[in-house]
């Protein structure tokens, strides 16, 4: 039995602790949100309750009559929440090198999610790189019981089968985002504006929530990466700068990459993280974190999450299935063509339409393409509209919302999961917190369930936001932004890419542990399997041997 008020129970993190004396029940709570703290025990049962809670929290219940501990976690896992369990003893806090400070002897590697970062690169569940050090799961209820037995459950679950919202018009749709996107950004803002900034990328969701703030009377420093002269990367600061003369803002650094130094960030983000950290590009904005912890700021307002969630940004390819199950055939094989008429058969959508003829009609295909060349046949294909049904049930196996549930909570989520909980991890150590307006769970909701049409119209994808910033009077060039770069990371990237290239990472990234196991076949990949294992060969304060971690 686990006996947590012995001195076998840690809360490393100092988080706020309260006796709940009529239930027999202590309670450990942090939060870097306004949201309230629970006293109710009907609350641990009651996943409507949790569902309906925003912003960021992580609880910790403790039953002294039963040894039953419960941990719930946010939504989407902005409070880092980890955890020890070995049924003698359960230390709990917001990182893993305070968790590993308090242990007895050095921890034993967790090899097989070691080896599975460098096949995959990035990796995300609730086990860590460490054997019975665990994270608490976004949107889940954690239960240990006396018997060391634990289980687990999701409070909050989107429905990719569920019914469309449905509104009278398109007014009523606008209306609605723009309440629920004020509703959140006054909400993540409320019991700090004096100590807000914030990311500005030049692209939608970023510009959406400033416009949103300066309606609210809400002007705060802002902070962008800029590409490095002569770096590959695209560089949108003259649009963040359009959408900031518009607004009367001059709050702004502009921050290139001349000033980060990888092997340093590498080196400190091994020590926030204990070793290894599971994905590579969320490091890369550490120039960012570093101007917002000078500044002196406490919250950082970032436009992640927008692509899963309010802006909706998917490829043609599931909204045309969603479309064709809506539409039919006929509506549907019209709209793909006129659209890529426009666009003059891009190489690219050439490509993909001769592989699914070739899966569709195989026979067909090898006999017409002979004669007429693929390109010929994809071309006369699409003038006279001649594919059957059976073409559309060749788009991928998602519907639009389908995707969209994948990006949020299915296998595609470790993306925005990773993001959000490793620089909420970086922030912390640094002295200020993320929060993320755009995935403000009732805005996620709704705009989860909108109708195809709100979503994307004709040729235009993320098509409410879109609506939204255009209805604020926001330049034309920035609303109707159609290439998406990536704008958060322009400069770092590039130069760790030529860092590697020129050998000047050589001395660092020698004899590394585990490197058998890399996959590295592409530069991306080769760059984050070495800077994996620097960084688990730097942290030598978690006393792992030689032979522990390399086998």
């Amino acid at each position: 039995m686990l006996e947590v008020y012995s001195s076998s129970f840690h809360n490393v993190s100092n988080w706020k602790r309260n006796f709940i004396a009529n239930l027999n029940i202590t309670q450990f709570s942090v939060t870097s949100s306004v949201a309230k703290i629970v006293l109710d025990l009907n609350h641990l049962q009651n996943q409507t309750f949790w569902r309906n809670r925003p912003g960021a929290f992580a609880e910790v219940f403790i039953n002294q009559k039963t040894h039953e501990i419960t941990m719930v976690r946010d939504h989407f896992g902005i409070e880092p929440f980890y955890y020890y369990f070995d049924k003698e003893k359960f230390i709990f806090g917001s990182n893993l090198p305070d968790i590993l400070r308090c242990l007895d002897t050095p921890p034993e590697p967790n090899l097989d999610r070691l080896i599975e970062l460098l096949t995959r690169n990035r990796i995300y569940s609730d086990e860590t790189f460490y054997k019975n050090i665990y994270s608490v799961e976004p949107g889940s209820i954690t239960k240990i019981n006396a018997k060391g037995e634990k289980t687990k459950k999701s409070f909050w679950k989107l429905d990719s089968c569920a019914d469309d919202i449905a509104l009278p018009n398109d007014k009523a749709y606008l209306d609605r985002f723009s309440e629920l996107l004020h509703e959140s950004v006054a909400f993540n803002t409320s019991d700090c504006r004096d100590q807000v900034c914030g990311e500005l990328s030049g692209g939608i969701d970023s510009s959406a929530i400033l416009t949103t703030a300066a309606q609210q009377g809400l002007s705060y420093p802002l902070f962008m990466h800029t590409a490095t002269p002569g770096s590959k990367q695209v560089d949108d600061s003259h649009l963040a700068k359009l959408l900031l003369n518009q607004l009367n803002h001059s709050q702004v650094s502009f921050i290139n990459a001349d000033q980060f130094d990888p092997i340093k960030e590498f080196q400190y983000c091994s020590e926030q993280f204990a070793g290894a950290a599971p994905y590579i590009l969320f490091m890369l904005s550490q120039n960012i974190n570093r101007a917002v912890a000078a500044s002196g700021k406490r919250i950082l307002l970032s436009g992640a999450g927008g692509d899963e969630s309010a802006s909706s940004h998917a490829s043609n390819t599931p909204f045309f299935r969603s479309f064709y199950q809506q539409k039919g055939y006929h509506a549907t094989w019209k709209a793909l063509s006129r659209q890529y008429q426009r666009e003059h058969y891009s190489p690219s959508f050439l490509k993909r339409v001769v592989a699914l003829i070739k899966l569709a009609h195989p026979n067909a295909y090898d006999f017409l393409a002979e004669r007429m060349g693929a390109e010929g046949l994809v071309r006369k294909l699409l003038r006279k509209q001649q594919i059957n049904d059976a073409y559309f049930y060749r788009f991928r196996k998602h519907t639009l919302r389908e995707l969209e549930w994948d990006r949020l909570q299915g296998s595609e989520s470790h993306p925005l999961k990773m993001r959000v909980e490793y620089s909420s991890v970086l922030a912390k150590s640094m002295g200020f917190n993320f929060r993320y307006p755009l995935l403000y769970p009732k805005l996620v909701e709704f705009c989860f369930h909108l109708p195809l049409e709100q979503k994307r119209r004709g040729d235009t994808g993320r098509y409410l936001i879109r609506q939204y910033l255009k209805k604020s009077g926001v330049s034309e060039a920035i609303y109707q932004k159609q290439q998406k770069v990536g704008g958060i990371i322009p400069g770092t990237l590039d130069k760790c890419y030529r860092w590697l290239e020129s050998g000047k990472f050589d001395a660092h990234f020698s004899d590394l542990p585990l490197m058998k196991y890399a996959d590295q076949n592409t530069l991306h990949k080769e760059l984050s399997s070495k800077t994996f294992m620097y960084m688990l060969k730097h942290y030598h304060g978690m006393k792992l041997s030689d032979s522990a971690i390399n086998r």
